[in-house]
């Protein structure tokens, strides 16, 4: 008989156990729940003691006013220095007090912690934008600090203009990158996410849909740049919850041969740069004609 009550006891102890790891498995909010319970639970231990054995120092004393009693040295462990009576009922208080004081202290921790993962997970760069008629840069490369530096000098008419910039890169080595080499941004601020531009969960958080236009840029470290812009553009044109208007975008290729694909994914909602016919092209007029260098160095 001992053995089988033993083994309940022993179950009902593992069951508690489960479920108390379960409850500070699920973060911040499940524990300040459960922090917020803990003093009501001393509350509903010590007040009937009070109440039952007649511990109160004053006479006829209500029961509201020992349950907000019990309360105060639960949140207020220094009323146990103005208590007046025997020490028995200094000792049920002091239980509560030192109940309350374990709980104020893990809710300071579990505060802390809680805001502290908050600021890890902004600097992240997860969080959505909220952001509307902005300019989206999807990729990072050498040719951005030039690209934003032109959205600046256009966008200068404009009271609030935004660039949202999604890369895989580092959210804070971004900021202080584009801080180094673009220190005036006038009118213009930019926001930094890291995440894949051809994830479409990471695309959702850029609104997209919500944006004037939107710029491709291929990686530097790729070996096939092309790939990565078309995997882009498809992730963007084929969303099933994209806008019904056409998209207004921009990106570059390398590589001839992938205008064609570009073409039949995108139709006319894509304008692409050809970098290479583009470079070639520039340097054949510039040999034929000189001083056309100038012209090109000035635009």
């Amino acid at each position: 008989m001992f053995s089988f009550t033993f083994a309940i006891m022993s179950m009902k102890r593992s069951r508690f156990r489960y479920r108390f790891d379960n409850l500070m498995s699920r973060g911040t909010p499940a524990l300040l729940v459960g922090l917020s319970l803990a003093p009501a639970t001393i509350i509903a231990l010590v007040s009937p003691i009070l109440i039952v054995f007649d511990l109160s120092p004053h006479d006829s004393t209500p029961v509201s006013e020992i349950i907000w009693t019990t309360f105060m040295h639960t949140y207020d462990p220094s009323q146990i220095a103005y208590d007046e009576g025997d020490w028995v009922y200094k000792l049920v208080v002091f239980i509560a007090c030192l109940g309350g004081l374990f709980i104020l202290s893990a809710l300071i921790g579990v505060l802390t912690t809680g805001f502290d993962n908050r600021i890890q997970e902004l600097r992240k760069g997860k969080s959505p934008v909220i952001e509307s008629d902005h300019t989206l840069i999807l990729g990072w490369s050498k040719q951005i600090f030039h690209t934003i530096g032109e959205l600046v000098i256009a966008n200068a008419n404009r009271r609030d203009a935004c660039v949202v910039i999604l890369a895989e890169e580092d959210k804070l080595q971004m900021e202080d990158m584009l801080r180094l080499k673009i220190p005036a941004l006038r009118s213009t601020h930019i926001v930094c996410r890291t995440g894949s531009p051809r994830d479409l969960t990471d695309l959702e958080i850029f609104s997209p849909n919500k944006a004037r236009s939107i710029i491709i840029l291929p990686p530097d470290d790729d070996p096939r740049p092309d790939i990565s812009v078309i995997k882009t553009i498809l992730a963007l044109v084929n969303n099933p919850r994209r806008k019904k208007e056409k998209y207004s975008i921009v990106a570059m290729l390398a590589d001839e041969t992938s205008n064609n694909t570009v073409r039949l994914i995108a139709k006319d909602e894509a304008h692409i740069v050809l970098s290479d016919v583009f470079i070639s092209n520039l340097i054949t007029q510039t040999c034929r004609q000189p001083g056309l260098s100038n012209v090109y160095t000035e635009f």
